[in-house]
C-alpha cells in the first residue's frame, strides 16, 4: 500500500470505531470512505451488526462484498430511515469544515445521506485541507440534461465551467444527469453559494456542504498521527 493510501486508511479507521451495534451507517463515495467500509466489513466479521446505506451504485456494491448488511438507497428514500452516523470524504475541507465534494460524481445522493444523519464524520488526508474552497478544486454541480448548456452560461459568472468527465466521456451520475465543474476564481465568496446555485433552473444540487458541515473530520497525516477535529455549535 502506498503512503498516501496508508494516510487515507488510518483517518478512515479511526473514524469507524464510533461505530456501535446496531447502526444504520451511511456509507460515503470516494477512495477514503472505502477504506471505512472495507473497515466496516472487518468489523462485521468480527460481530459487530449494523446496516449500512451507500451514497452512490459502486458502494452498494462494494459494501455487499465486504459484508455489510445494505439498505438500498431507494429503499432508504422511501421510508425515510434516519441514519445514525455518516462517514464520508471530501475533496476539500476549510477551517469552518465548510467543504467541496462531488470529484467522482456522486456529491447529490452523499448530501441526501449526510443531511439524514444524526452524525456526520468526514474522513481526509492532510492534503484535502485548505485556508479557502474558492480556487482550491472544482464545484461540481449536477444538472439536468436539457438544461445543460444554459445552466452552463449562467454558471459562467463564478468562473469556468467545464463537463466533469471521466476516461474521456462525458460523466453520468448515478441519476443519470450530466455534472458541469465549475472553476472558483480564488476570492470568489463561499457564504450563501451552496443556496444560490441550487436556485438556477435546471440545477439539481451542488457539492458545497456548506448547510451540512460535519461533526468531526479526522485528518491523517503523513507522519503516522490522525487529528479529531470537532465542529463548535
Amino acid at each position: 500500500m502506498d503512503e498516501i493510501s496508508l494516510v487515507k486508511k488510518a483517518a478512515a479507521d479511526k473514524a469507524v470505531e464510533f461505530v456501535k451495534d446496531g447502526m444504520v451507517v451511511g456509507l460515503g463515495t470516494g477512495s477514503t470512505a472505502e477504506f471505512a467500509i472495507k473497515r466496516l466489513g472487518e468489523r462485521v466479521s468480527e460481530g459487530l451488526k449494523i446496516k449500512g446505506v451507500p451514497s452512490s451504485v459502486a458502494i452498494h456494491k462494494l459494501a455487499e462484498e465486504a459484508g455489510i448488511d445494505v439498505i438500498s438507497y431507494e429503499h432508504f428514500l422511501k421510508e425515510k430511515i434516519e441514519i445514525d452516523l455518516d462517514i464520508d470524504g471530501a475533496d476539500r475541507v476549510d477551517p469552518e469544515f465548510n467543504l467541496i465534494k462531488g470529484g467522482g460524481g456522486a456529491h447529490v445522493r452523499e448530501k441526501v445521506v449526510a443531511n439524514a444523519s444524526k452524525l456526520f464524520y468526514v474522513v481526509v488526508d492532510e492534503t484535502k485541507m485548505v485556508g479557502h474552497l474558492a480556487g482550491s478544486f472544482p464545484i461540481a454541480v449536477e444538472v439536468w440534461r436539457d438544461h445543460a448548456d444554459e445552466v452552463m452560461e449562467k454558471l459562467g459568472r463564478y468562473g469556468d465551467v467545464h463537463y466533469h468527465k471521466k476516461d474521456g466521456k462525458v460523466f453520468i451520475s448515478d441519476n443519470s444527469n450530466y455534472i458541469l465543474d465549475v472553476s472558483l476564481r480564488v476570492g470568489e465568496p463561499i457564504t450563501g453559494l451552496e443556496v444560490d446555485l441550487d436556485s438556477i433552473p435546471g440545477v439539481v444540487d451542488n457539492g458545497l456542504f456548506t448547510l451540512r458541515k460535519p461533526d468531526r473530520v479526522f485528518v491523517g497525516y503523513f507522519d503516522g498521527r490522525v487529528e479529531t477535529l470537532e465542529r463548535h455549535q
